[in-house]
């Protein structure tokens, strides 16, 4: 067994001879997507560029300093089967299903110019397999977005290794579902004030709107053949990663990590949410604050409730840790499941 993990292991790093690598991975589980490309990034030869493309099950993925209850419709996600994962790197929340492609490029920093170069000189092997495969009218614009006729078809993000590596990831969409794109994409919360980053919302379209009849095979080897075409003369090896690389217990400590509700919504930056309610009996609002997407901070106003009840409430919003669930129903103050904890006593 021991041998098995470690040939496993040893998979990823090339071989004396290969100069550049290619690998496509087999499993549409996001989580173990971004566990494995986490594991390239940090810990296979930083000189070889990688190129990693890979497909998803249907999944909200939000940027690493994002907050998914700004960015998703997490009831709707909840009750349709929709995944959420969050990168470790920056960008905005984007939709994944089997219509969408996944791509990640690994840069060594020796050699360019500038740390910059390496998103232009990405960008157009992208620009380049999709006019291969007659796409009319592809640009890259000035945010790195690459559109056809004037709408967004791939988005990226961007992450480095200081004084080593760039990884630059980004999505395809081939075919994606534009109506599940829209109405997960579309929170439900407002009174939201957050200081993480915010999605910029675009206009999108499909590849096959442009040109029909190409898929996700078609569009990966034309990647395979632009990043060739560039890195001309070199030796490439090409690997296809099945579902086993789980069995890696660098990816698998990294995939344990990032499935965790802790990660998912326990990164989410600090936020303060406010909401009101009106009854027959009068009204009532509420305000939080939430670090880590615990409550930190609350208090209720009401001119209603008796002044007894209010400051009750008040000090045992302020003295327990509450937990914040996936939100289920958009009914007044149940936007979201709230958990008591005692906190614990400081000795």
């Amino acid at each position: 067994m021991m041998m098995r993990r470690f040939l496993l292991r040893r998979s990823f790093f090339t071989s004396s001879q290969a100069q550049i690598q290619v690998l496509i991975a087999q499993s549409t589980d996001i989580d173990l997507n971004l566990a494995t490309e986490e594991f390239i990034f940090e810990k296979s030869n930083p000189l070889i560029p990688t190129l990693l493309m890979y497909r998803d099950a249907k999944t909200v993925v939000i940027g690493k300093h994002q907050n998914p209850w700004k960015e998703c419709n997490l009831p709707l996600m909840r009750r349709d089967g929709i995944a959420l994962a969050r990168r470790k790197s920056g960008g905005g929340a984007v939709y994944h299903d089997l219509g969408n492609v996944c791509f990640s490029f690994m840069n060594p920093l020796a050699g360019l110019p500038t740390k910059l170069d390496f998103k232009e000189i990405n960008a157009n092997v992208v620009v380049e397999a999709l006019e291969s495969l007659e796409v009319p009218d592809v640009v890259r614009t000035a945010r790195g977005d690459i559109t056809v006729r004037g709408k967004k078809v791939s988005g990226s993000a961007y992450k480095f290794k200081p004084k080593n590596r760039t990884l630059h990831h980004g999505t395809m969409l081939i075919n994606e579902n534009k109506e599940a794109l829209s109405k997960y994409l579309k929170p439900t919360l407002s009174n939201l004030k957050c200081k993480g980053v915010d999605s910029v919302r675009s206009q999108t379209g499909n590849v096959v709107e442009f040109k029909e009849g190409i898929e996700y095979k078609e569009f990966v080897d034309a990647m395979i053949s632009a990043y060739l075409r560039k890195h001309r003369g070199k030796v490439c090896e090409l690997k296809v990663l099945g579902e086993e690389v789980k069995d890696i217990p660098e990816i698998n400590s990294i995939y344990k990590e990032i499935v965790q509700w802790d990660w998912k919504y326990g990164e989410t930056p600090q936020f303060e949410y406010s909401l009101e309610g009106k009854y027959p009996w009068g009204a009532i609002e509420i305000a939080v604050k939430v670090e880590k997407a615990m409550i930190a901070q609350g208090e209720i106003k009401s001119e209603e409730l008796s002044s007894n009840f209010i400051t009750t409430f008040n000090a045992l919003l302020n003295l327990s840790l509450i937990h914040i669930s996936e939100p289920t129903r958009p009914l007044y103050i149940s936007y979201a499941v709230f958990c008591l904890k005692k906190k614990k006593k400081k000795k």
